[in-house]
């Protein structure tokens, strides 16, 4: 016997369900794919980013370490700045007594000019001074020049003192204190380390 066929109103309500219910898969699949499509962009925005500040990071970095780092002449002024002069009290390179600095590949010359030709601890810097350039790791070979300090002559003095380069002054303000004995030990003593032209000059102050 045949089944009693569905009221129309149910088959209808049957086609609206199907086709509502065949609408939202259709929505939600769109919406999915726009949530992926989005996600996807953000990933990569955020990938970008990332990558961009990690560059300008590097960069940065580089940057400071590139200005952080010493040049070679710093490290050679350094190396030099631990050698101090007693009677200053302050190192060989405050007192500016390194002169001519030059860096060619991995050689260095430099000459340290002294306050006079008669320092009595010249071989000490001379020694020093080698020994703290050679120290570096990078410095393959170190040239030294040592000078000395001198007044140019000067042709308006009287002829006798045109070539004095060095003149010691001693004086007093009275008599009888041994100025002469002090020209004279002081001359001695210039003749006997060898400085060339020095001239001892004697005032007398009443």
């Amino acid at each position: 016997m045949r089944a009693p066929a569905a009221p129309t109103a149910q088959r209808g309500g049957l086609r609206a369900a199907v086709f509502l219910n065949a609408g939202t898969k259709r929505h939600s699949a769109r919406l999915s794919r726009s949530v992926r499509g989005r996600d996807a962009r953000e990933s990569a925005t955020t990938t970008k980013t990332k990558t961009t500040r990690t560059t300008r990071g590097l960069a940065v970095v580089r940057a400071e370490q590139r200005e952080a780092a010493p040049s070679r002449e710093g490290e050679v002024l350094k190396a030099l700045s631990t050698i101090m002069d007693p009677d200053f009290g302050m190192n060989i390179v405050e007192c500016g007594f390194v002169k001519a600095l030059k860096i060619e590949g991995n050689n260095v010359s430099f000459a340290l000019e002294l306050t006079t030709p008669a320092c009595p601890i010249k071989d000490e810097f001379e020694r020093s001074a080698l020994e703290r350039v050679s120290a570096i790791d990078w410095v393959d070979d170190v040239q030294l020049t040592m000078t000395a300090q001198t007044v140019q002559a000067n042709d308006t003095r009287p002829n006798g003192l045109k070539h004095v380069k060095h003149v010691v002054a001693v004086s007093s303000c009275k008599g009888g204190v041994g100025k002469s004995t002090t020209s004279v030990n002081l001359a001695y003593m210039c003749v006997s380390v060898a400085v060339a032209a020095v001239v001892v000059l004697v005032l007398v102050v009443a």
